[in-house]
């Protein structure tokens, strides 16, 4: 089994044991303790936390009952060997997916880094008047449009191997998680109509219009823009392409393009994924012919 089923599977189990409690809640904390806690101290926790929110003793706060039950309801969860085994599970997961996070934040930026350097060694080759500079220049761009696009394509499928499933406990659906490269996407846009685009803009326009955005990799050029957008869910993805055919979206319809980033749509089972989801129609359209997008960053 891979790393990616197991986590699938692990989630998928922990969501089944957990799925009438509200995950939002630090039910260590509710009692008084750090996770870890053995059972003397949850008891003793337990007990210093109910004596003190009783309802007895808060006649005047009207959510005393509820508080109260709550701590009940999260040492009976603590006291359960095998929802605690479950819950500590769910929060080794949120804490190694905040550490991914983190990282993929400073790979992103070393990323931009890398491409910022890359233009500028080739404008200052573009500084030579001659005709052998010329040349030079039209190689040089060529060279770093290949190179660019393998760089972006490492990104996408880094951010893959490193995605962590989640969405498993929002759905309780024990399904795997969809691959980072198939919910991506390439869009281009003329900088004369968008001189001043950035990646927070970007993001903010795309999540708006089709959910949740987790990244966006910017890279602008002299009269094209490009930047890779990861959407949290294939069904925001593929809703994004057919905006782009369609014409639907008043943004979208101002862009250059918005096309599938590893330059084919993905395979049916993910398509079927994002039709269970809720956000794509059944009768998907094929974007094969109009998914170009594994060419050049420049042209």
């Amino acid at each position: 089994m891979t790393d990616s089923s197991a986590s699938a599977s692990s989630a998928a189990a922990t969501a089944t044991l957990l799925k009438d409690y509200d995950l939002s809640i630090d039910y260590y904390a509710l009692i008084g303790v750090e996770p870890g806690a053995d059972a003397a101290a949850l008891r003793k926790g337990y007990r210093t936390m109910s004596l003190q929110l009783h309802p007895d003793k808060n006649r005047d706060n009207p959510n005393a009952a509820n508080e109260f039950q709550a701590v009940k309801r999260a040492f009976d969860m603590l006291s359960n060997d095998a929802l605690r085994e479950a819950y500590d599970s769910y929060l080794k997961q949120q804490r190694a997916h905040e550490e991914r996070i983190a990282q993929l934040g400073a790979a992103k930026r070393k990323m931009r880094d890398d491409l910022e350097e890359r233009e500028r060694a080739a404008m200052a080759k573009r500084a030579k008047p001659n005709q052998v500079a010329i040349l030079n220049r039209a190689a040089t761009i060529e060279r770093l449009r290949h190179e660019n696009n393998q760089l972006l394509r490492s990104w996408i499928q880094d951010l893959s191997h490193r995605s962590i499933v989640t969405s498993t406990l929002s759905s309780q659906r024990a399904s795997a998680a969809i691959p980072a490269d198939h919910r991506t996407v390439r869009v281009r846009w003329l900088t004369s109509r968008y001189p001043n685009m950035s990646d927070t803009y970007l993001q903010d326009r795309m999540q708006s219009a089709f959910g949740p955005v987790e990244h966006v990799l910017l890279k602008v050029g002299p009269e094209l823009g490009t930047a890779v957008v990861q959407f949290a869910r294939i069904a925001s993805a593929l809703d994004a392409v057919k905006a782009s055919v369609s014409g639907h979206n008043m943004f979208v319809s101002t862009l250059e393009s918005v096309t599938w980033a590893m330059g084919k749509e993905p395979p049916l089972e993910y398509l079927a994924a994002a039709r269970d989801e809720g956000n794509a129609k059944a009768d998907h359209v094929r974007f094969g012919q109009v998914s170009q997008c594994g060419g050049d960053i420049e042209r």
